[in-house]
C-alpha cells in the first residue's frame, strides 16, 4: 500500500509554520529558486517522522545501480509499518512570477532592477532545452530502480497571489506538460495527485505542494 500520504501530511504541517512561511515569503520577494532549502527542511520533517515512529529510517542522496551506471534519488524513506517498503523521493521547486536582473550599477543608482521575464514552468517539467534536471528526468530515474516500492516527485511552487490567479489552471498546466512530454517520449502517463489546498504565506503570496506518484 502507498504510505507517502501519511508523510505528506507532516510535510504540509511543517510548511504551515510561521518560520517556514516567513522564509517562503522572502524567496517570493527576491524571486529565487531555493531547492536546497526545501530539501533541508524535508530532512527536518523526515527526522521528526522517525522520532515519532512514523518512519523507521531515512537517508538523503541515496545511490543505486542502473545497468553500468549509478543513479541517485534525493531521499529514501522507510515507513515503520513495513520495513521492506522503501519510498524514493525527488524534489523540485518552481518560483512563479518574474525574474529580475540584479546589478551593482542599479544598486549604486538606487534604480529598480530590470525584469528579464517569468520563470519558465516548462523547464521545471522537462528540464529545459537539454531536458536535464526536470520532473520528467526525476520520474524516469525513479522508474529505473527495482528496489523502490513507492516513487514520488515533490514540487514546491510558490509566488504572488496574482501568479496563482487560476490555481486549477496552473495544476492543469503542470499535469498537461508532464503527461504530454511523457506521451511524446513513448512513456506511459503518470498520475499527478494535487494537494488539497495551497498554503497562505500572507502578504499576497502562497505556496503549493504537488505530489506526483510515478
Amino acid at each position: 500500500m502507498p504510505y507517502f500520504a501519511q508523510v505528506l501530511a507532516l510535510v504540509l504541517k511543517h510548511f504551515q509554520s510561521e518560520s517556514a512561511r516567513r522564509r517562503c515569503r522572502l524567496f517570493v520577494r527576491k524571486d529565487r529558486q531555493v531547492e536546497g532549502w526545501f530539501k533541508g527542511e524535508l530532512m527536518v520533517v523526515f527526522d521528526q517522522a522517525k522520532g515519532e515512529g512514523i518512519l523507521s529510517s531515512w537517508e538523503p542522496e541515496v545511490s543505486y545501480d542502473h545497468g553500468t551506471t549509478r543513479l541517485k534519488c534525493d531521499f529514501a524513506i522507510v515507513p515503520t509499518e513495513d520495513p521492506g517498503w522503501i519510498i524514493g523521493v525527488e524534489v523540485k521547486t518552481a518560483c512563479l512570477g518574474m525574474q529580475h536582473k540584479r546589478t551593482l550599477e542599479a544598486m549604486a543608482h538606487h534604480d529598480d532592477f530590470e525584469q528579464t521575464g517569468p520563470w519558465r514552468l516548462k523547464d521545471v517539467i522537462t528540464g529545459g532545452a537539454g531536458r536535464k534536471g526536470g520532473l520528467v528526468r526525476d520520474a524516469d530515474k525513479l522508474q529505473n530502480s527495482q528496489i523502490l516500492r513507492e516513487k514520488v516527485c515533490l514540487l514546491f511552487a510558490y509566488g504572488k497571489q496574482d501568479d496563482f490567479a487560476d490555481l486549477a489552471g496552473f495544476f492543469g498546466q503542470v499535469q498537461s506538460k508532464f503527461s504530454q512530454y511523457l506521451a511524446d517520449a513513448g512513456e506511459p502517463t503518470r498520475v499527478v495527485e494535487p494537494d488539497p489546498a495551497p498554503i497562505d504565506l500572507e502578504d499576497g503570496t502562497r505556496l503549493q505542494v504537488l505530489a506526483y506518484h510515478v
